[in-house]
């Protein structure tokens, strides 16, 4: 066994030993093989790059070859072409008359060209239009086909206007599809509103819903063509004309050229523009209609209006046009392409309700038009696009939307402040001729005859400029006529005082007037000489009067000067005539005139018709004025003012705790309403946030209070006087019911022009709650439109110094004479 089992070693290391050796082989035999073939492939490769040059050396002797035979031939050809002349003259000719052909092609296709533009083509007027040209057929043929084979849709497809405006504008739609289907006589229309409200848009959707082409131009594009502006307009004229469909020729900013021609500033080249507009226009077209747009319809010439059949007003949207403007343009800017599903699409919508999102920012847009509203939702586009993941919360619209809104109001400062300027300016030059042939004047200078006033007093006293004084409840306003403000500024109190003098060099005298009393009103008892526009003491007011001619003050003399006095509307016949029996027997001046505090703050503003709210320390009074004229039976008046928003504001402040019940106290009070109080547009979110928003105040003694909502609660006594169980309407239901008690053709002039007036009108956000209540309680076909000059606490007083500066406003005066000679009967008869 033993034996055996070496044996099968000895086989097994045998077999073992021959495999190996046969595995060695079949390496060294692998090896042999490869280094061969790569051996046989170096040397194939240096035999083919042999090869490889020996062709290239072949190609290059053959094109040397060639090059050679090509010189020699073109030397040889050149050198009898220039040898021979008739081959020279015949070669110059020929390439003579390729040019010539080529250029005169090629000049002779624009001459066509623009010949054929210029007679089907747009005029140069035109900045857009939908009328296919050849032109414009050249350029973008895709965009023409889309425009001849488009369909008709609704012409308000895209347009959020108001229920009322949106009937309107359908209908006048409808009569035009039907106008161009019976080939009638188009009516021209003028569009009026503030920029941005669809205007433009309406226009094009229009001419499309009609059947009809449209063409835009604009009316500041035809004063810069100087005399080239007249055959533009008649260019323009015929062009549409031979519109085989019809033309809606849209003239946008009209009124940059169709101002009236009595302006002394428009030129020579515009009126002749203007006159060519006018004849084109003579009659009506069955070929194209007008319509024009501006934001200033009353500066168009009268003949411009007479050519107009129809005026649509295009107002800022109302609350809930804003809700529906923005929830189209979030739905087609935001919503739609946020879910469109695309990979590439970076917008993405975070989770909150979008639909409550956009009306609670159509509550705070007021005043933003459709324009604005837009861009506004681009920008939250925008903001999404801004940030890391793409994405749009509720946070970015809400601070997106603060920033627009700053913006916007920046926009409307601005505004005012160009408007104030004009208004001005416009005062300036052109109010003093507007008074004098105002119906007041005229019926003064007709009432007097031929009698001259300057007949019947001194020349020399006459020829002073008169004194203005504004007669306030609560302060004084006075100055030289011709001024820009009064020199005079004083609270209308007297101080006496109200402690024993027990040290001689004490403070002196027994009555303080003006800064004195202001300055040492702790220790004296202050009483005001007039309560609701009515002098309750005149033996105080008398020493005020006389105050206002001391050398602190005025500096002059009473019997110097003329006199204009001012005064609440609808007071005694009595109270003028003591008035006048102080400045004639007391005060010795040589001429006097009492004038409605109303009537002059309408002068100050460049107007000689509109209804004032003047609301001052006293009374509050509403005056509808035509011409000059005040309305007697429109008048409105509320003994409740600013005064006695104070006496409430110290109640609540008693309420309080703190307790301010002394005379001198009450003034304390008065410059914490001054300062801090406000009108509130929604009284009730206003009282749920008052003690988050609580605002000290620091007394003049360094005692901080705090002030919540007494803020706010003591002014609304003037929209709601039952609020101190007054039976007074408030403030917007007597403008409203100044305005009604006119004629009905005067209302919506007066409703367009309510200017306020007096101090209490300074308080914040005043006018923001007249005009919303305004808009609640008026005709909705009204619109609403309020002015409040930054200077309205002294407008009163610059209207009467516009008014004694005037030259024939000296017929008006009362002398002393005619007082001396006629008595108290001459008041009478004068200031009935």
């Amino acid at each position: 066994m033993k034996f055996l089992r070496n044996l099968v070693y000895a086989f097994s290391a045998t077999i073992e030993h021959e495999l190996s050796l046969k595995h060695k082989y079949e390496l060294e035999k692998i090896e042999a093989q490869t280094k061969a073939q790569a051996k046989a492939a170096r040397e194939n490769r240096d035999v083919n790059l042999e090869q490889l040059k020996l062709h290239e050396e072949e190609l290059r002797k053959t094109s040397i070859e060639k090059i050679r035979t090509a010189g020699e031939l073109i030397g040889s050809g050149l050198q009898d072409f220039i040898s021979d002349p008739k081959k020279i003259t015949a070669a110059v000719g020929g390439l003579t008359a390729l040019a010539v052909g080529w250029f005169a092609a090629k000049h002779s296709t624009g001459v066509v060209a623009r010949y054929t533009e210029a007679r089907l083509g747009k005029p140069s007027l035109i900045r857009e239009t939908s009328r296919v040209t050849p032109l414009e057929t050249l350029k973008h043929p895709i965009k023409t086909a889309q425009m001849v084979f488009r369909k008709k849709h609704d012409p308000l497809k895209g347009v959020v206007l108001s229920p009322a405006l949106e009937r309107r504008l359908r209908d006048i739609a409808i009569t035009t599809a039907n106008t161009r289907r019976n080939n009638g006589l188009f009516r021209n229309v003028m569009f009026y509103g503030p920029p941005g409200t669809g205007k433009t848009l309406f226009a094009k959707s229009l001419a499309q819903h009609s059947g009809l082409d449209y063409a835009i131009l604009t009316g500041g594009d035809v004063a810069p063509m100087g005399r080239d502006g007249v055959s533009a307009i008649h260019k323009v004229f015929d062009w549409a004309n031979s519109s085989r469909k019809g033309l809606v020729i849209f003239i946008d900013e009209a009124d940059a050229f169709l101002q009236k021609r009595s302006k002394g500033t428009m030129s020579e080249d515009t009126r002749a523009a203007l006159n060519a507009f006018l004849y084109r226009t003579g009659e009506q077209s069955r070929r194209c209609m007008l319509i024009v747009a501006s934001n200033q319809p009353e500066q168009f010439d009268w003949a411009v209006n007479d050519r107009l059949d129809q005026l649509v007003e295009f107002a800022l949207p109302g609350r809930d046009e804003r809700e529906r403007i923005l929830l189209q343009y979030f739905d087609q800017h935001i919503a739609t392409p946020a879910t469109s599903g695309s990979r590439s699409q970076r917008l993405k919508l975070a989770e909150f309700d979008w639909v409550k999102k956009c009306a609670e920012i159509a509550d705070i847009t007021e005043g933003l038009s459709g324009r604005e509203l837009s861009k506004l939702v681009i920008g939250w586009q925008a903001s999404a696009y801004a940030s890391e993941d793409g994405m749009l919360t509720s946070a970015m619209i809400d601070a997106n939307t603060e920033d627009a809104i700053r913006q916007h109001k920046h926009k409307m400062e601005w505004l005012e402040e160009e408007q104030i300027k004009a208004r001005d300016q416009k005062a300036r030059t052109t109010l003093p001729g507007r008074i004098e042939n105002c119906r007041l004047f005229g019926f003064a200078n007709s009432w007097r005859g031929s009698r001259d006033s300057e007949d019947r007093m001194d020349y020399d006293v006459i020829a002073n400029q008169p004194v203005v004084i504004d007669n306030g409840s609560g302060v004084i306003k006075a100055g030289i006529a011709g001024q820009q403000q009064p020199s005079v500024k004083f609270a209308n109190f007297v101080g006496r005082p109200k402690h024993l003098r027990v040290m001689a060099g004490a403070l002196e005298g027994d009555v303080f007037i003006g800064p004195k009393a202001e300055e040492y009103r702790g220790l004296l008892s202050l009483k005001y000489p007039m309560e609701h526009g009515i002098v309750t003491d005149w033996n105080d007011m008398e020493k005020v009067w006389q105050y206002i001619y001391s050398q602190e003050q005025l500096n002059t003399f009473p019997n110097e000067h003329p006199v204009l006095l001012t005064e609440a509307p609808l007071n005694p016949m009595k109270h003028k005539e003591k008035t006048a029996e102080i400045f004639f027997e007391s005060l010795n001046a040589p001429a006097l005139y009492i004038q409605m505090q109303a009537v002059l703050a309408l002068y100050s503003t460049g107007r000689t018709t509109g209804v004032v709210l003047d609301a001052g320390d006293g009374v509050t009074h509403v005056v509808p004025i035509f011409e000059g004229f005040a309305m007697q039976h429109g008048i409105e008046r509320m003994d409740l003012a600013g005064r006695d928003v104070t006496r409430f504001l110290r109640l609540l402040l008693r309420k309080e705790g703190v307790v301010l019940h002394r005379s001198s106290e009450f003034e304390i009070v008065r410059e914490i309403k001054e300062k801090e109080c406000y009108l509130s547009t929604n009284p009730n979110k206003d009282e749920n946030s008052t003690m988050e928003n609580e605002s000290p105040y620091i007394l003049p003694d360094g005692t901080s209070i705090l002030l919540g909502a007494c803020r706010f609660r003591a002014p609304e006594i003037l929209f709601k006087p039952e609020l101190i169980g007054e039976e007074w309407a408030g403030i917007p239901q007597l403008v409203h019911n100044a305005i009604q008690k006119c004629d009905m053709d005067l209302r919506k002039t007066l409703y367009a022009n309510i200017v306020l007036s007096g101090g209490t009108t300074m308080m914040a956000s005043f006018g923001d709650k007249l005009i919303a209540e305004m808009r609640r309680i008026a005709p909705p076909e009204n619109k609403i439109r309020i002015s409040a000059p930054q200077e309205r606490l002294y407008s009163t007083w610059i209207g009467g110094s516009i008014l004694a500066s005037l030259d024939t406003f000296r017929k008006m005066w009362v002398s002393k004479k005619e007082y001396d000679e006629a008595g108290k009967s001459v008041i009478r008869k004068k200031f009935f």
